[in-house]
C-alpha cells in the first residue's frame, strides 16, 4: 500500500504518542471512578428513599466515561496499535519499541536488532502501512480524511 507524506506523518505521531495515550486512558478511567458511589456494603453507601435497597450507580459513570469523545477515540487508536503490535514478526515489533516508543533513532535501532539501516527503513514502513490499513479499518479518521 502506497502511502502518502501526510498520512505517514499522523500515523507515526500515532505511534509515538501511544504511551502516553495509554496513559490518559487511565487517567481518565481513574477520574471517572472517583466518582464512583461507595461500595454496597460500606457504611457510606447510598440507599433508596425510605426502604434499605442499596442504589448502585456504577453503571452511570461507566455509561459516561464510555460517552466521552476523548476516551473513545483514545481506546479505539490503542486498540488498533496493539492489535498491529501483536500481529507483527519480532523484529518489527522491536523496531516498532526502540524507534517510535523509545525514541532511539535508525542507527541505534540497527545495532539493537543486528540488521542494516535500510532494513530498519523497510520494517519502520511496513509498520506504517499496516498501522494506516488498521486505522483505516477501525474507521479511524487521517487528518486529510477529516478535513477533506
Amino acid at each position: 500500500m502506497k502511502v502518502g507524506s501526510r498520512e505517514r506523518q499522523q500515523v507515526e505521531a500515532e505511534l509515538r504518542l501511544y504511551p502516553r495515550r495509554r496513559r490518559r486512558i487511565e487517567e481518565l478511567m481513574a477520574r471517572y471512578a472517583w466518582e464512583l458511589p461507595p461500595a454496597p456494603w460500606s457504611e457510606d453507601r447510598i440507599t433508596v428513599s425510605g426502604t434499605n435497597r442499596v442504589c448502585d450507580l456504577t453503571w452511570r459513570s461507566v455509561e459516561r466515561l464510555n460517552r466521552n469523545p476523548e476516551y473513545r477515540r483514545l481506546v479505539r487508536v490503542v486498540a488498533a496499535v496493539e492489535r498491529v503490535y501483536w500481529s507483527l514478526d519480532a523484529q518489527c515489533r522491536r523496531v516498532m519499541e526502540a524507534y517510535y516508543w523509545q525514541g532511539l533513532g535508525m542507527d541505534e535501532v540497527a545495532d539493537q536488532i543486528a540488521a542494516s539501516v535500510d532494513t530498519v527503513k523497510r520494517r519502520r514502513q511496513e509498520i506504517v502501512a499496516r498501522v494506516l490499513e488498521e486505522f483505516r479499518g477501525a474507521g479511524i479518521m487521517t487528518f486529510e480524511e477529516a478535513a477533506g
